[in-house]
């Protein structure tokens, strides 16, 4: 892989429905983990998801937006 995704090449990317994949992958070579409203619970899990995705592909990126934090630790 030349680092960047180029262009002119025709990069694969598939939106994954199994439970150990991420949802969207690029070239089956990047995971893309993606969550929205993450409550604290939530990202408990997230831990887990990405070191599954990390056993099936090589890299991997999280995004996540609109990050739900509550002092007490609950949901």
């Amino acid at each position: 892989m030349g680092g960047e995704l180029d262009p002119n090449r025709d990069d694969v990317v598939d939106r994954e429905h199994s439970q150990s994949r991420a949802d969207v992958a690029v070239d089956d070579t990047v995971g893309i983990e993606m969550k929205r409203d993450l409550s604290n619970s939530q990202a408990k899990k997230l831990r887990g998801q990405i070191e599954d995705n990390l056993e099936n592909y090589p890299f991997g990126i999280v995004c996540a937006c609109g990050i739900k934090v509550h002092p007490n630790g609950g949901n």
